[in-house]
Parts: structure tokens; C-alpha cells; sequence
């Protein structure tokens, strides 16, 4: 078990240190319209919650997270979000 404890140390060190030479740039605009393309199917069918959103033309931020992990985080909160609205009314 050491070994193996040893092994997994050893490759999230050297991820951290990949991350510190190539930190990630993702394009929020292109992440966010992904997740809202998927979420309003998803939302629509099971919930008959409608999402709208509007960006600005010149709306081309990049953020320093990886697009996986971004598009997850605002999964979360429209789920969240279509849960707090279901138990509101």
C-alpha cells in the first residue's frame, strides 16, 4: 500500500507542476454556451424549466480552470438552481 500511496504522490506532484508550466485557459463563452445547449433539453424535458441567456458580442473571456471542471461547477448551479425553484414554486 505504501507503494502505491508513494506512486499517487508522485503523479499529483508532478500534475501540479505540469499545471504551474501550463496553466489552463479556457474560454468561458464557449464553456458556458456547452453546458446551457445541454442543460435546457435536460431542463425543458424533466422539470418544464425554460433557460434563456444573453452575451454580449464582445463577451470572450478566458479563465484559468479546465473546461471539465468549469463546466461541471455551472452544472451544479443550474441544477441547483432548478431545485430551489421546485421547492419555491
Amino acid at each position: 500500500i505504501q507503494r502505491i500511496n508513494d506512486i499517487s504522490d508522485r503523479l499529483l506532484n508532478r500534475r501540479r507542476q505540469l499545471q504551474k508550466i501550463v496553466p489552463y485557459r479556457t474560454p468561458l463563452r464557449k464553456v458556458l454556451h456547452q453546458v446551457l445547449e445541454e442543460k435546457r433539453t435536460e431542463m425543458i424535458e424533466n422539470n418544464g424549466i425554460q433557460i434563456e441567456a444573453d452575451f454580449h458580442d464582445d463577451f470572450e473571456s478566458i479563465v484559468p480552470i479546465d473546461s471539465a471542471t468549469l463546466s461541471q461547477v455551472l452544472s451544479n448551479l443550474i441544477n441547483n438552481s432548478a431545485e430551489a425553484i421546485e421547492f419555491e414554486g
